[in-house]
């Protein structure tokens, strides 16, 4: 069996030390292009002294501060047109478990739904990041927007107009992380995504944004004793709060989400809860459940699912 390959002290120093020069490259790089336009001109007018003291002196550099991980995403989009090392979904811990499904699978949401005998029209919960904005007025005089939509597995285009334009056009912006709230409808052999609800991942923490929050706890249960189920449960007690909290519990036959009766958590206290049980992952995301069920009004649109009591 291959073992995983840990980077040794020494070549995490010299990665470090190759950001900090790119980074101070980059912040450089106006007064470099100055100083070779100078360099040009000098040669150009054949301005050299006899001892080289008419000589444009190289300029020192700036100091900066190293690029985040963010930033080296988007020089690598903007110079390959591609994420080539990670994607920025990845900077965002806790987005990903805000999806209804992923940005690839909405189709396949979609004709599942559908094929339960629900409407033609199935709303959605989608994460990912604001690209390709596109506002312009319609035929009505009112105004419209197209963006694309991108998560780690594809990207969709998105349309918006009416009333939900004026709640989310100010929202979006290139790269943003979002969770949108979307209507998927047949649109000739094609699905189409219309916008009823944006969400900004880094706004929704902000006074009067009410967002629906939830706790999901992760764990593979094949890695897990009675026991250990049965202290999940009692320091759930012992941290008790206003947030729900969801299992996401992965077997051998899939991955399953349940909603634990009763529980709710301090969202401040998330880290007490993995420092007691190391054997989970503990992530605040936006309860993708409460968000698809509200409508953007805050009236609910659906009767609300049952929770599910797991037996512990």
């Amino acid at each position: 069996m291959d073992r995983p390959r840990v980077k040794c002290s020494s070549t995490r120093a010299r990665e470090a030390a190759a950001l900090r020069a790119r980074a101070s490259l980059l912040a450089n790089l106006d007064v470099a292009v100055r100083w070779g336009a100078a360099k040009r001109e000098q040669a150009a007018g054949g301005q050299f002294g006899l001892f080289g003291d008419g000589d444009v002196p190289p300029p020192a550099l700036e100091p900066a501060a190293e690029l985040s991980e963010l930033e080296l995403l988007r020089y690598e989009k903007e110079a390959l047109g591609i994420y080539l090392s990670s994607h920025p979904m990845a900077s965002y811990p806790g987005l990903a478990e805000a999806a209804t499904c992923t940005v690839a699978e909405v189709d396949a949401h979609y004709r599942r739904v559908t094929s339960e005998g629900h409407p033609g029209r199935v709303r959605v919960a989608l994460a990912g990041l604001v690209q390709s904005v596109v506002k312009r007025p319609t035929r009505k005089g009112t105004m419209m927007a197209r963006f694309e939509l991108a998560d780690e597995t594809a990207s969709r285009e998105v349309v918006v107009f009416g009333r939900t334009y004026d709640e989310v056009a100010p929202l979006l912006e290139e790269d943003a992380p979002v969770v949108l709230v979307a209507e998927v409808s047949q649109d000739g052999d094609a699905t189409r995504l219309v916008a009823e609800r944006l969400v900004r991942w880094d706004q929704r923490g902000e006074p009067g944004a009410s967002v629906p929050e939830v706790a999901v706890v992760s764990f593979e249960l094949g890695d897990v004793a009675e026991h250990q189920l049965l202290e999940l449960r009692s320091v759930l007690d012992e941290l008790g709060g206003r947030t729900p909290v969801r299992l996401a519990v992965a077997t051998d036959e899939g991955r399953y989400l349940y909603q634990v009766e009763g529980a709710a958590v301090d969202a401040a206290r998330l880290d007490e809860l993995r420092a007691t049980c190391p054997w989970l992952t503990a992530t605040l995301t936006v309860d993708k459940h409460a968000l698809v069920a509200q409508r953007a009004n805050g009236f609910d649109r659906r009767p609300k699912e049952p929770p599910v009591e797991v037996p512990f």
